[in-house]
């Protein structure tokens, strides 16, 4: 079965001989691909609901190259891990999970981090706590834009633009992405359209005007 294209994205961003923990890894598909592909030789799956941490240890049970324990966030983190994975959820969450586990990721050398919306505040987040962003994507996958981010230890500094769309995503734009920026000006025209409070109409034009003037220089 082929991977798809949101696990892909963030399997390309995986560093060969990596040793990587998947937060809430589901069914485990992204380990199973990364052994496979011989891109990693041991990690580890978390999840913290009983369902699917039972259905990760099925998947793995005969795998000693995987271990799986459940665990909220980043909590029980083992301290050989140097890349996380946390993915397949909302942006806040992500956010939510990198602050609370701010002291585990001490020793973490990579983020890769695929959240469904709000993507901003994750990269706000995550260059706060001393990650800086070194690739990124956009997916497109059953009709909805994704973000799949990479962030190695380091300083960085972005505009709010830089913040809502991505550094890398602006500087080296696919046509997913140019797809998703299209989209989003059809929806904030929409809700342009409607009466809405001065301070968010303000806020939306100036995102308006700066996907314009961006798309036009493309």
């Amino acid at each position: 079965m082929a991977l798809r294209r949101r696990l892909s994205a963030i399997a390309d961003f995986i560093n060969k001989d990596a040793v990587v923990a998947d937060i809430g890894s589901d069914h485990g598909l992204l380990l199973k691909h990364l052994l496979d592909q011989g891109i990693i030789s041991k990690s580890y799956g978390s999840d913290n609901k009983n369902g699917p941490f039972q259905r990760l240890q099925d998947v793995f049970r005969e795998e000693p190259r995987i271990e799986v324990y459940m665990a909220s966030g980043l909590d029980k983190l083992p301290a050989d891990v140097d890349t996380v994975v946390i993915a397949g959820m909302g942006g806040a969450l992500i956010a939510k999970i990198l602050k609370e586990g701010r002291r585990q990721l001490a020793g973490i050398k990579r983020l890769v981090l695929g959240p469904h919306n709000q993507a901003d505040i994750v990269r706000k987040t995550s260059r706060l706590l001393g990650f800086a962003i070194i690739k990124e994507t956009v997916i497109e996958e059953d009709g909805q834009y994704y973000d799949i981010i990479a962030l190695d230890k380091g300083s960085a500094a972005y505009d709010r633009s830089e913040l809502l769309w991505g550094p890398y995503n602006i500087k080296h734009p696919t046509d997913a992405f140019l797809a998703k920026m299209k989209a989003r000006l059809e929806e904030i025209t929409r809700v342009m359209a409607q009466s809405i409070p001065h301070e968010r109409r303000d806020a939306l034009k100036q995102e308006k005007d700066w996907i314009e003037q961006y798309a036009h220089r493309k």
